[in-house]
């Protein structure tokens, strides 16, 4: 690490996190960069594998898509994109021999070992995306099983041509997990570990963090000494973790990848396949019902992930993205139906952005065959007016019906009133102590609030009202008949209450450094120090 430059380092750890910025590809851009790729492919081709796949089927090579994955695994390096296509093709004629040189590997050029391979659940393509929207490669070594290496490599080909074939996946790139701990450290001694580091290098995809977990000290030290070895773009983004497995999982919670997403039991000793085994029969039927074909072959079966929005028609969907997704549309109600016709779409295009740059997407479910697809931008548009409509109409039955925010008319009395309830209304509530644990605890969140995310934000309000709830308190509001009673707040008035606490924490801690730099800025003039004048005036 010491040997990288600061914005090697710099963007390295961008990466790791999923904090990089988003690519830009403009049509200009593209066809330069493509003209560069093409220079260094000429000068290097001769005598390579990659020039016999072009004497077989130059469209295939020179395809306009297959060389741009390469460009943005590479990050638009041209020279680094050509040597790794010819590296590419070599790897690819060493597995699947000249015949498949200029072919998309298909479901059927894999045999039943190298499908048994698919099926261990030794690697698997998570459902569940990292918290930057990534793919996450979860590897467990201690269920590797394989006839001969090379079955265990064509498995692995296809699994990473799955992940390819995402252009959103050649963007943003992936994540590689090896979970190496407890029953899962690999029995093989590693054997075929330079063949499958030469098989995933020479892939056009851009490995955006590579994770090694294990509880064994010695692999630990070959783990950081494997990083020195490395090429250099690759030691930012490559972390070695020591510890047991709840250890190792909140570790990598802490970048992103959730814990429940892991394919492991509740107490981390045994590996789930469900996953894994579902998107093996889905390709197995494919197959027998004639479906696979060259251009769809290694194409994943769209499996919904928790941000994502899924419209099923006659059901209320209760996924994280499905609620994201109407809390977004019911804040921006009263303001799309008050805006002209380029506002509403500007409202609806930001709340379609906000959801995808949460890693969402918008799927239907195909009545056909009970498989998901996307949605097209022209559907969720309609969609999304449909959603204000029915808002609109709500809110204008309500307000004839002037709607209670409380969620019973239960009277609660002075008498009744638990220590941890949280009181709005009365300066008394000041001291109360459910109140000041409310504030201590948005003074103590206020840090990571403040930078969170619209979902994270959503779940640290909810997880602040289960807090009060657990210790027997309420959230009450006093009534505006009698000062001696209270109504009980519902959750998403409590909740809403929450975000403006944390709001005007924000502010307030804003008004204070305003005041201290002005405060200095006085000292200073006054020379020497001295603060000899009175500055109560600002906080008036």
């Amino acid at each position: 690490m010491a040997q990288l430059s600061f914005l090697e380092r710099q963007s390295g750890q961008e990466a790791l996190h999923g904090v990089s910025k988003e690519m830009v590809e403009s049509k200009h851009q593209i066809d330069a960069w493509l003209t560069d790729l093409d220079i260094h492919l000429q000068s290097a081709k001769h005598g390579s594998v990659y020039e016999a796949a072009e004497a077989i089927d130059s469209s295939y090579v020179r395809d306009r898509d297959f060389r741009l994955s390469f460009l943005r695994s590479n990050r638009y390096n041209a020279k680094a994109a050509a040597k790794q296509i010819l590296n590419f093709f070599i790897v690819k004629l060493h597995l699947f021999g000249r015949e498949k040189l200029a072919k998309e590997i298909t479901f059927s050029d894999l045999d039943e070992d190298d499908k048994d391979c698919l099926k261990n659940g030794c690697m698997q393509i998570l459902a569940t995306t990292d918290r930057a929207g990534r793919q996450i490669l979860f590897h467990l070594p201690g269920l590797r099983s394989f006839k001969m290496l090379e079955n265990e490599l064509r498995a692995r080909f296809f699994l990473l041509m799955c992940l390819w074939n995402s252009e959103e996946t050649q963007r943003k790139g992936f994540v590689y997990v090896t979970y190496a701990i407890g029953r899962f450290q690999d029995k093989t001694n590693g054997a075929g570990f330079l063949e499958t580091t030469r098989l995933i290098l020479a892939f056009p995809l851009f490995v955006a963090g590579i994770h090694e977990c294990t509880d064994h000290p010695a692999q630990y030290v070959i783990g950081r000494a494997a990083i020195h070895i490395m090429p250099p773009s690759f030691r930012a983004r490559f972390k070695v973790h020591l510890g047991s497995g709840q250890e190792c999982q909140y570790i990598l919670s802490t970048f992103g990848i959730p814990r429940q997403a892991l394919p492991l039991s509740p107490d981390s000793s045994k590996p789930k396949f469900e996953e894994q085994l579902v998107w093996y029969d889905e390709y197995r039927q494919w197959e027998e019902s004639g479906q696979i074909n060259s251009e769809n072959s290694a194409v994943l079966p769209i499996r919904p992930r928790a941000n994502d929005v899924l419209f099923v028609y006659g059901q209320k969907m209760t996924n994280r993205g499905n609620d994201l997704f109407r809390a977004l549309a019911k804040e921006k109600s009263e303001k799309y139906g008050l805006g002209s016709s380029q506002q509403k779409a500007e409202i609806s295009d930001g709340i379609i952005n906000e959801v995808k740059s949460a890693g969402g997407r918008f799927l239907k479910q195909d009545t056909s065959n009970g498989l998901w697809v996307e949605v097209t931008l022209d559907e969720i548009r309609h969609k999304l007016r449909q959603m204000f409509r029915n808002y609109r109409r709500a809110r204008s039955l309500l307000e004839k019906s002037e709607p209670s925010h409380f969620t019973r008319a239960i009277v609660i009395t002075n008498d009744q009133l638990h220590p941890n309830d949280v009181l709005f209304g009365t300066s008394l509530s000041r001291n109360n102590q459910g109140n000041l644990v409310l504030r201590q605890t948005v003074k103590d969140l206020s840090t990571e609030y403040d930078t969170a995310t619209r979902i994270r934000k959503t779940q640290l309000n909810e997880s602040i009202v289960e807090q009060i709830k657990t210790m027997g308190g309420r959230f009450l509001k006093q009534s505006s008949i009698d000062v001696n009673h209270w109504e009980e707040m519902a959750d998403d008035i409590a909740r809403s209450k929450i975000a403006k606490l944390f709001r005007n924490n924000r502010r307030s801690q804003s008004k204070k450094k305003d005041f201290q730099v002005d405060k200095d800025m006085q000292v200073e003039r006054n020379g020497n120090g001295r603060e000899d004048q009175d500055y109560s005036f600002f906080l008036q």
